[in-house]
């Protein structure tokens, strides 16, 4: 169930940076609830075993923790196209 509350969380990532500049994750406490929830489902995953995935989405959160560090600083684009990483490295 993990795995798929993940893939439900990217591939609704997806359309909107492949597409065209939309207002999904446009400002940073957006940014930040997708962020916890996609940690808490790994932290999920690593509980029940699946430490392959665990370990290649916590990965990839570090680069999204980085981005989500200054408020202030937030880029939508680059957060987005971190996603579109995190997406590519589960295969979602």
């Amino acid at each position: 169930i993990y795995f798929v509350q993940i893939y439900v969380l990217l591939k609704n990532s997806e359309r909107p940076c492949e597409r065209r500049p939309s207002n999904q994750y446009a400002d940073f406490a957006g940014a930040e609830q997708a962020y916890m929830s996609i940690s808490s489902v790994a932290n999920g995953l690593a509980r029940k075993g699946n430490s392959r995935i665990a370990q290649t989405v916590n990965s990839k959160m570090d680069r999204l923790l980085k981005l989500l560090s200054n408020d202030e600083a937030y880029d939508r684009q680059a957060f987005q196209s971190e996603l579109l990483a995190l997406k590519a490295a589960v295969g979602a």
